[in-house]
């Protein structure tokens, strides 16, 4: 017996840059799965927090401000 979680995201990022009008997009997925014997919806909330993490870890390895503006790596 056991319970198998999957969590999925989708983060959608959008910025301005106002000094050159330029629009930078980014969009992030995560996924991620645990097997657990009895389901607890802090093992849910865990797996989720995780998932997330990697996913805005991606963001700050990916962009960088470069002349007071937000720039794709």
């Amino acid at each position: 017996m056991k319970t198998e979680m999957n969590a999925k995201t989708k983060i959608a990022v959008q910025a301005q840059n106002t000094a050159d009008d330029r629009t930078v997009r980014m969009t992030l997925n995560g996924a991620g799965s645990q097997n657990v014997f009895w389901f607890d919806p802090e093992d849910a909330e865990k797996l989720l927090n995780d998932v997330l993490a990697e996913s805005l870890e991606k963001l700050t390895t990916d962009t960088k401000f470069e002349h007071r503006m937000l720039r794709l790596k």
